[in-house]
């Protein structure tokens, strides 16, 4: 519908939905444009007049019919201060009493009595029992003239690729480029072939992506690598015969999601709009790449081609920092930012170096003086209630123990952070690399019950503080040999490790154990002391670099 068509219309009510921009450049300065917002929970409750310049995208107006509150999001007993993004919270008659027949959600929504928050009582005097609140879920903020702004849902907003992001701005830079959506209206009746699809209830959600959506999806997905950081852009376009809709009448976002999460790997493959050409690889540096690549991305090599996109196949920070943790150890050097300036394969494997040109300058590693420009930034205690893991593997059949006890020594020798323990001095905690130290290996042959052990070795150590256990590593083989049955258990301080590290630390010991010839000739790496040492030397330049500020 478009101005011309209803000549007549004197004043137009927006609602149900956010505002888009379109809508306002169409219609603000042909009738008088309202924006309505009310959950159905508390009816229609901010109504806000829409002028043809000067409006700020997503400002819904005043509250009529009630009083309009701004939490802290997720936490409605704490209001937050004005002018800050915070979860909205509805007071007053226009507010229903609850859910029929489903006491969690009223619970989980609605304030009442008992629940109310106590900085009601400085606003409200007298009896509150009758006071009602209720949370819809929207995050908003007042803008300078005391109307409030409509931010997003506090649901949308998630932690995608190592970075939190509001799931609507990428919605509202998709609108900006609207030919993706403007081609699905246009082909929506149609399938692989052209033919018009049969109206049927039972039909899929989701359409088999056709030759013309890929293209307008790459251009859509293009356009906005130009505009929005990469970790915000989609990396699956999915096209649908048409967008369900709620009993209310809105898109139902919740049957979207839940459809999507029940596709399976292969599915989503054929979605993805970043693939390569699928050309073979023909290096070594290629192939084993593709290897890395697949594990982390749990792909069958086969289906990784030399110009994929590894952030188009679904990588993000953590695994791109695995990935140049697990090409290291493979003799390659590979940086983060390096696989963030190129993503493709092909590119990757260019870039990478042998770890074996460059020569590692061992410097004697002494006791460092502890400035308070570290012990600031530090949590008193922090360290003191670090606690150790367990991460026990089960396996059946033979095992040399004799090979395992020199693969899980060369592993220890191999790396400083293993041959560390923590100990109190002077208040404050002091890190202490051992040389020569034996393997801490322990192997029990005749155990009956290996769950009751493996529970007894859980509770070693449980409550005591870094600085009680002594080196924190151990190793521990516990054996059923009639049954052929062992666990192997790791014990690890969090201090000495990360998601990233464990993974590594699990695959040296099965590479020793496989081929401990081959592991112990592998590159070096760089110890921790000459990590300490640079760290060091960095922090006795702060303060002069910060002497001249205020």
């Amino acid at each position: 519908m478009r101005p011309e068509d209803v000549s007549c219309l004197e004043t137009l009510v927006l609602s149900g939905e956010a505002v888009k921009q379109e809508n306002v450049e169409v219609w603000a300065s042909k009738v008088m444009l309202v924006n309505l917002y009310g959950p159905a929970e508390a009816t229609a409750c901010t109504v806000g007049r829409i002028p043809p310049v000067g409006w700020i995208p997503g400002t819904i107006g005043s509250m009529v019919g009630g009083v309009g509150w701004v939490c802290v999001p997720s936490n409605a007993s704490q209001l937050a201060p004005v002018g800050t993004i915070g979860e909205l919270v509805i007071e007053g008659a226009v507010v229903s009493r609850g859910y029929l027949n489903d006491r969690e959600r009223t619970r989980a929504s609605f304030l009442k009595g008992a629940s109310l928050p106590t900085w009601l009582c400085r606003f409200r005097q007298g009896d509150r029992t009758q006071s009602r609140l209720y949370r819809p879920g929207d995050l908003v903020q007042y803008n300078a003239d005391g109307t409030i702004r409509y931010i997003g849902r506090k649901d949308t907003q998630t932690k995608l690729r190592g970075q939190r992001i509001e799931l609507g701005e990428v919605e509202t830079w998709i609108y900006r480029n609207a030919s993706l959506v403007v081609f699905i209206h246009e082909h929506r009746n149609y399938d692989e072939e052209g033919d018009e699809d049969a109206v049927s209830d039972d039909r899929p959600l989701f359409k088999k992506p056709i030759k013309a959506f890929r293209e307008s999806a790459a251009v859509v997905e293009t356009r906005l690598h130009e505009v929005i950081p990469r970790y915000m852009v989609p990396s699956l376009f999915i096209p649908v015969h048409e967008m369900p809709k709620t009993a209310t009448g809105k898109m139902n976002r919740r049957l979207l999601r839940e459809e999507a999460s029940r596709l399976s790997r292969e599915d989503i493959l054929l979605y993805r709009v970043t693939r390569g050409s699928m050309g073979k690889v023909t290096t070594k540096t290629e192939e084993i790449l593709q290897g890395i690549w697949a594990r982390i991305l749990s792909l069958p090599a086969k289906v990784i081609g030399v110009d994929d996109d590894f952030f188009g196949l679904g990588g993000d920070l953590i695994s791109a920092m695995t990935l140049a943790a697990m090409a290291r150890s493979q003799g390659l050097a590979l940086t983060v930012a390096d696989i963030f300036d190129n993503s493709a394969l092909n590119k990757q494997a260019a870039r990478t170096r042998s770890t074996s040109l460059f020569s590692i300058n061992a410097t004697p590693f002494s006791l460092v003086e502890v400035g308070e420009s570290g012990n600031a930034l530090l949590e008193p205690g922090i360290f003191y209630t670090v606690a150790s893991a367990n991460f026990t593997f089960y396996f059946v059949g033979n095992i040399d123990v004799g090979r395992l006890e020199q693969a899980c020594a060369s592993v220890f020798a191999k790396h400083e952070i293993l041959r560390t323990l923590f100990i109190s001095y002077r208040d404050t905690l002091v890190q202490v690399i051992l040389r020569d130290i034996q393997c801490p290996f322990h192997h029990t042959a005749d155990v009956e019950d290996l769950t009751t052990a493996t529970k007894a070795l859980y509770d070693q150590g449980a409550g005591r503080h870094i600085t009680e256990v002594g080196l924190p590593l151990r190793y521990t083989l516990l054996s059923n040999l009639p049954q052929s049955q062992h666990i192997f258990s790791i014990r690890i301080s969090h201090a000495q490790y990360d998601g990233v590290c464990l993974r590594l630390l699990c695959d040296q010991i099965q590479a020793a154990y496989n081929d401990l010839t081959k592991f112990a000739s592998a590159p070096p790496e760089t110890d921790f002391s000459s990590f300490c040492t640079t760290a060091v030397s960095r922090l006795t330049k702060k303060p002069r670099l910060l002497e001249n500020i205020p």
